[in-house]
């Protein structure tokens, strides 16, 4: 799919993204980037809340994971199992997502596992960019289940 088309997708499935102003920007089968603005996120402190920013990277790794299950006909279910998050600095602005798969990753190992034990676990990262200074640095453990 291309960006508009999984950005329908993810509006149509996941419905809190359009409530948190998400826009995908790039999607390929190795990185996304989303595009988010302050204003339906920001806290008191006139920055973004850090379960928005929590959220927005959950979704574009998710998004990463679920576009890649579509695009090789999967059939199965992408969860989160587990997140680390790493706030470095405030974000007071719009700002970008990116999603990207390690690089050691064997996507044939995990299609493996996936056929023959029904899930199968990878980590995806993604980090948040304001003005090209990283802000947030995520790490999120996603598994395919079969339906």
């Amino acid at each position: 799919m291309n960006a508009a088309e999984f950005e329908n997708y993810l509006f149509h499935y996941v419905p809190i993204a359009q409530s948190l102003g998400i826009k995908l920007i790039e999607v390929n089968s190795n990185h996304i980037t989303t595009l988010t603005p302050i204003l339906p996120n920001r806290n008191h402190l006139n920055t973004v809340f850090g379960g928005s920013s929590s959220m927005v990277c959950i979704l574009t790794a998710w998004s990463l994971l679920q576009n890649r299950v579509l695009s090789e006909h999967l059939d199965g279910k992408v969860v989160i199992r587990k997140q680390t998050v790493n706030y470095l600095k405030p974000i007071t602005s719009d700002f970008l997502c990116k999603a990207y798969f390690h690089e050691d990753i064997d996507w044939n190992s995990f299609l493996d596992k996936f056929y023959k034990v029904g899930k199968s676990r990878l980590n995806i990262s993604a980090s948040i960019y304001q003005d090209d200074e990283l802000a947030v640095e995520f790490e999120g453990v996603f598994v395919l289940l079969k339906n």
